[in-house]
Parts: structure tokens; C-alpha cells; sequence
């Protein structure tokens, strides 16, 4: 495919004939259209780039895990007690030490909103600010289940 830019000239460099001047605008031609498609390739991958950057968040939020080891002492209540029966409704309750700060934040976070339903928990995740949320999940995704 040829560049736009660049029209041929069925003329001579030195006017000899020796080296066609076609040969060099056809070269030219070349490097001067996949120079072009190169940088229209660059600006479409730096918006791309750019798009993806401005749609997440700047940096990830992490907890402050001494922060919390004071919030989850309630958590703790109920989700460190092995085979711990909930009376209603009547289901075991999970051990929470270990689990994943990602599931910890979601599920925290959908109890919040309603999203997930458990009357106990989500009058518990009511009171959590999104920074609570992130410092128990910090606490609770390094804690093991025997501490």
C-alpha cells in the first residue's frame, strides 16, 4: 500500500539514468508510511494506555493491619470459634482467619450495601467506614486460624 505523501517520479536522481529516482521515492514511500502507521499505532496504544489508567482507581486500597486487629475483635466473636452454630438463621459460621483480603472487602462491602443478607452482619458492616473495611481485611488475610 502506498504512503499518500509521497507521489512517483518516473525521473532520474542525477539525470545519468544510472539510479532510477523511482526506486528512491519508493523507498522513501515506505519508510515514510510505516513511520506513519507506527506512530498512529503509538497514539492509539497511549490512549488506550490512558483510558485504562484514568477508569481505575490511582492505586489499590490496602488496610492498615494494626488498625485492623482493634476493629476485628467483634469479628472475631463469632468467626474464630470453630464448629460456632449461628442461631438464626441456623448455619455454621466461617472461620474468617486467612481468608483473602479481596473476599474479605467484597463481602464486607456487599453486607454493607445490601447486596449479600445476613441481618447480623450487615448492622455490623453499617457501622464500617471503606477504611475499616481495608484494615480489617489487612488484618484479617494475614491472621492464621490459630492466633
Amino acid at each position: 500500500k502506498r504512503s499518500p505523501f509521497v507521489k512517483v517520479n518516473n525521473g532520474h536522481l542525477d539525470g545519468s539514468g544510472s539510479f532510477p529516482l523511482g526506486i528512491v521515492i519508493v523507498i522513501i514511500d515506505g519508510l515514510i508510511f510505516h513511520l506513519w502507521r507506527d506512530l498512529m499505532l503509538m497514539r492509539l496504544f497511549f490512549a488506550a494506555f490512558l483510558a485504562l489508567t484514568l477508569a481505575q482507581p490511582a492505586v489499590a486500597e490496602r488496610g492498615d493491619p494494626e488498625e485492623g486487629r482493634i476493629l476485628a475483635l467483634t469479628c472475631f466473636g463469632c468467626h474464630a470459634i470453630p464448629y460456632q452454630k449461628n442461631v438464626y438463621p441456623t448455619y455454621s459460621v466461617p472461620l474468617i482467619a486467612g481468608q483473602s483480603y479481596g473476599y474479605v472487602v467484597a463481602s464486607l462491602k456487599a453486607y454493607r450495601t445490601g447486596e449479600r443478607r445476613h441481618p447480623t452482619m450487615e448492622a455490623q458492616a453499617n457501622t464500617l467506614s471503606d477504611q475499616d473495611i481495608y484494615d480489617i481485611a489487612a488484618f484479617v488475610s494475614q491472621t492464621e486460624n490459630n492466633e
